[in-house]
């Protein structure tokens, strides 16, 4: 451990393992990256929602499918501004749209897969925004749709932080329950009201 920069003694470690003591957050932090585990499971016994490989992926992909989404719908005709990152509203939307003179606070949910299944992390604040997914069917092709209001009340597991749904695809239509997420063709015909 002492290459990342967190010191630690065997006494430490044994300490550790006989349950005498537990690591601050620091070194918890540490340790968790270099056994390659989730930190909550480590620290509290959290069964972790993804594995660290799969949160980076999402992390990867996140700001680019932000940019896919505003930059389409600006060339639909759209004017966009990205949330200010010392407002409020930056804890839970990604930017600011306006089409055909409405305007509407807009999330990104990176489609995560997982055995065969894409996870959404949504915000616990998923009224006040609408959340458009993004998922990588393959290298350079990417399908956008909506994530609805009423599929996500229905169907969202709380995950303290964050809300989450799990969508599965049948032939072709991603569903989550019986709900199948609508795909968005375009943003010109797109009714963000609806």
């Amino acid at each position: 451990m002492g290459r990342l920069g967190q010191p630690v003694t065997v006494e430490s470690i044994r300490k550790w393992y006989s349950g005498e003591a537990r690591p601050r957050p620091e070194k918890m932090k540490a340790l968790a990256r270099v056994i390659r585990v989730d930190e909550g499971w480590l620290s509290l016994g959290l069964t972790p929602l993804m594995t660290p490989e799969q949160k980076a992926t999402r992390n990867i992909f996140a700001e680019g499918s932000i940019n896919l989404v505003a930059g389409m719908m600006q060339i639909s005709g759209a004017n966009i501004a990205f949330v200010d990152p010392k407002a409020p509203e930056a804890a839970f939307a990604d930017f600011h749209v306006i089409m055909r003179g409405r305007a509407y606070l807009i999330k990104i949910a990176v489609g995560v897969l997982s055995e065969g299944k894409f996870k959404f992390a949504l915000p616990n604040e998923f009224e006040r925004v609408q959340v458009i997914g993004v998922v990588k069917l393959s290298a350079g092709n990417f399908q956008i749709l909506r994530i609805p209001t009423a599929v996500i009340r229905k169907h969202a597991r709380d995950r303290g932080a964050y809300k989450e749904i799990i969508a599965v695809n049948n032939g072709g239509e991603l569903t989550v329950g019986k709900d199948v997420l609508p795909w968005i063709p375009d943003f010109e015909t797109l009714d963000l009201a609806a």
